[in-house]
């Protein structure tokens, strides 16, 4: 098996970018994909983001690497792979240390299954707040991945590492060189200066745009998922121009004996809209602004629906269950800097 590609194909890869400060974890990623073979763009709105509640924590996720695969006259992408592992599984049930092995297992077990000759350098990046303790919550961010990005080679196990986030942080995934050091003072100084959550994800979009405007495997249409330290999140989809369209990530949670999974939403032409995800009997919908409570059908129905039930034994009275979030759309103009 070839376990080495020349360091340039690091250029072909998704980049996001995951930023933690000091109450709000921002994950971003553009949302291209790219043939490997031939270097064409295949699609530039495909998604690569994921909303996960689980039994101690609330995370985003994305990833770097392959981003759909097909082989013979089945397809599937990589974030619906993941968000069937996680419904699947029961992950939303476990706290997030016994969730992560099964996610580089199946990982592991996932990739074995591809040809020989592809580029297999992979990773899934988690960050978000977890529960230590009771009150006591804290930033947190792992990575599951077969590659160092120092290096151009891989590995057939997926393994996992957890990073420090004692400070503030910026991890970007590969660690392309089209990131500069200037680029890198730049975010962390505006982050230090940024006062809002729309502040913070503006500055981590302009970065993935400016690197965008230097590799052809980055688009200039991101998503961003922003969490706070209350343990709530915030979808954001950042149009590359001003089409109106709404984009929404794959939302995982449990509640009451089921595990839930909505996403592949483009649902809201015209404008910005909130949905909170929890108890389905208790979803609902602002439209510009203005609360009101609609079914649980009449939303999901806008939305890939899908429910597993439970796999594991857990105390229901553990389980937080709820996953309040905000989906918006953000045509943002380019950085002409």
């Amino acid at each position: 098996m070839p376990d080495s590609f020349p360091s340039d194909r690091i250029f072909e890869m998704t980049l996001n970018v995951t930023a933690i400060s000091k109450n709000i974890v921002t994950q971003a990623s553009d949302r291209r994909f790219t043939n490997l073979k031939t270097g064409k763009t295949e699609a530039d709105e495909a998604n690569k983001a994921l909303v996960f509640s689980c039994a101690d924590a609330l995370l985003a996720i994305t990833f770097t690497g392959i981003g759909s695969v097909n082989l013979g006259c089945v397809g599937k992408s990589v974030d619906q792979w993941l968000a069937e592992v996680i419904r699947d599984e029961g992950l939303c049930e476990l706290r997030v240390e016994k969730s992560l092995p099964i996610i580089a297992e199946k990982a592991t077990e996932w990739f074995e299954t591809f040809p020989e000759e592809w580029d297999k350098r992979h990773a899934v990046i988690l960050a978000g707040w977890q529960e230590l303790k009771k009150e006591e919550i804290t930033a947190c961010l792992w990575i599951i991945s077969n590659f160092s990005p120092s290096r151009t080679t891989y590995s057939k196990r997926f393994n996992i590492e957890r990073l420090s986030t004692n400070k503030p942080l910026i991890i970007a995934m590969p660690n392309t060189k089209a990131i500069g050091r200037i680029d890198r003072r730049q975010l962390k100084a505006e982050l230090r200066n940024s006062k809002t959550v729309d502040e913070i994800e503006k500055s981590v979009v302009q970065l993935i745009r400016r690197v965008a405007s230097k590799a052809s495997g980055v688009g200039k249409s991101c998503m961003s998922i922003a969490i706070s330290s209350t343990k709530q999140a915030r979808a954001t989809y950042y149009s590359k121009d001003n089409l109106i369209s709404s984009y929404g990530p794959y939302f995982l949670w449990y509640y009451g004996g089921r595990n839930y999974c909505v996403g592949e939403s483009n649902v809201m032409p015209g404008g910005g809209y909130n949905v909170a995800f929890g108890e389905p009997g208790t979803v609902s919908l602002v439209v510009g602004g203005t609360p009101s409570i609609v079914s649980p059908i009449e939303i999901l129905t806008k939305f890939k629906f899908s429910f597993a039930e439970a796999k594991h034994k857990v105390n229901d009275q553990v389980l937080k269950g709820i996953l309040v979030t905000g989906l918006q759309f953000k045509p943002m103009p380019e950085n002409k800097t």
